[in-house]
């Protein structure tokens, strides 16, 4: 996972693109840099109250979503009847 990805730094674009690259689909995702998570921490609430139409809480559930993912897909791998210990 990339944390406070700016797509308006050239450096962070181009580790992002290369973590892509080299992870493929183990890449969990990226979260962007987004002025509410400080906010947020300001206020002394989680993101999701203070700011859940934020494009960083669609980041955090994108993230969530690919973690299911590459852990359902390891579950099935290790359970596999083929495989034994």
């Amino acid at each position: 996972m990339v944390n406070q990805l700016d797509l308006r730094q050239r450096l962070s674009v181009d580790v992002y693109d290369l973590l892509k690259s080299r992870l493929g689909p183990l890449l969990l995702g990226a979260i962007h840099r987004d002025a509410a998570v400080p906010e947020a921490l300001a206020a002394q609430t989680s993101i999701f109250q203070h700011a859940y139409s934020s494009s960083i809480v669609s980041d955090l559930e994108q993230v969530v979503d690919n973690l299911a993912r590459v852990t359902l897909n390891a579950d099935a791998r290790f359970s596999s009847p083929e495989r034994s210990i």
